[in-house]
């Protein structure tokens, strides 16, 4: 029988991938305390600067964000680019994901502004790198139009999202989870710019979209009900918020469970809407 022992790099991966999937099912403490052990195990057998180590903290400053703790997701990624950059290049795929990552905790953390700076940045280095049609440079610009639209411009999110959607379309067909939630996103977006035509009507095919080609308890598809159901009640349909979130709950529950941290936004959400009906919302 194999073995190849406490400290081997395969078995080191092989503790990151364990503790990543258990942040996937709702542990996230977990997840975190997992990471924080290996990233020391890691240093000890293979250094401080391995790309392996390097990428622990990675995604351990991500699951500190997902935790509530976005100043220090972000803090922790700033230091760790100038580690990988010098590791790995700062052409290299995986600083390139760092970036991404460091400019959605630093929006995270209040500073949406900044991410829109660093992402036009890096949808740059993606186009000269990789070419204007590469799914990860789309997809840092499907980022770029969702924190434009955070940073107090709605209407230039909608426009980002608009030049954005056929290309997606095109390169990753209709069906694709990222084309999908640009959809969502362009949506929500038109909806808080003022421009509620359509909204419900383009909403209710996206859903459809979704429940075909994802099904209707996708993950994806339970968030673009969720921003469904808020806009809703955003519109002045408080008692249709309420009815959303309901039948919505009882979704996340069951197939993500009741612990998990969309469980409880949408379980949020509920109460709040509840609450709107009460007070006389329409």
């Amino acid at each position: 029988m194999l073995t190849w022992g406490e400290y081997h790099r395969e078995t080191l991966f092989t503790r990151h991938e364990l503790a990543c999937w258990t942040g996937r099912t709702g542990d996230i403490a977990d997840a975190i305390d997992s990471l924080q052990s290996l990233a020391v195990d890691q240093q000890h057998a293979l250094g401080p600067a391995d790309p392996d180590t390097l990428f622990t903290k990675h995604d351990l400053a991500c699951w500190q964000g997902q935790a509530g703790q976005p100043v220090l997701a972000a803090k922790s990624l700033a230091t760790l680019r100038i580690s990988r950059a010098d590791v790995l290049g700062a052409d290299h795929p995986r600083t390139l994901t760092l970036r991404g990552d460091l400019a959605r905790w630093r929006a995270k953390a209040g500073n949406p502004a900044g991410a829109v700076r660093d992402l036009r940045r890096l949808l740059c280095d993606r186009e000269r790198i990789l070419g204007q049609n590469h799914p990860s440079t789309l997809t840092t610009q499907r980022d770029l139009a969702s924190w434009i639209g955070e940073a107090g411009d709605p209407a230039g999110a909608v426009r980002e999202f608009s030049s954005l959607i056929p290309d997606l379309e095109e390169v990753l067909g209709p069906g694709n989870v990222v084309n999908l939630t640009a959809r969502d996103n362009q949506i929500t977006w038109r909806a808080r710019s003022g421009d509620n035509l359509g909204t419900d009507r383009e909403s209710s095919r996206l859903l459809l979209d979704m429940a075909d080609f994802l099904g209707a308890t996708h993950p994806t598809t339970l968030t673009a009900r969720h921003n469904h159901a808020d806009r809703q009640g955003a519109s002045g349909d408080a008692a249709g918020a309420t009815v959303s979130f309901r039948n919505l709950l009882i979704d996340f529950e069951r197939n993500l469970g009741a612990g998990h941290p969309s469980t409880e936004l949408c379980r949020r959400g509920l109460t709040y809407w509840e609450s709107r009906l009460r007070g006389g919302g329409r």
